[in-house]
């Protein structure tokens, strides 16, 4: 009897309080909800325009060190001149 007290405890503090309890809690703030996702937006983006902007500079001073013949013909990769 005892046992069955302390399981049946057991699965009410385990599973059925925190499912009653996540539809009982605070509600979303919806402003502030809203507020998070426009500066992750605003982040994204500027992200991006950084990475945009460092791709950009990067082939460009890769343009500027090597030249065309200097790469391989198939995988895009520079060639090693070796004299055997």
């Amino acid at each position: 009897m005892y046992l069955g007290v302390v399981l049946v405890g057991a699965t009410h503090g385990l599973i059925l309080l925190p499912v009653v309890l996540s539809y009982v809690g605070p509600s979303v703030n919806r402003s502030s909800l809203k507020a998070a996702r426009e500066a992750e937006g605003l982040a994204k983006k500027a992200r991006d325009a950084e990475a945009a902007a460092d791709m950009k500079a990067r082939a460009a001073a890769g343009l500027a060190k090597e030249s065309p013949q200097s790469r391989g013909p198939h995988n895009n990769q520079p060639t090693e001149h070796t004299n055997l």
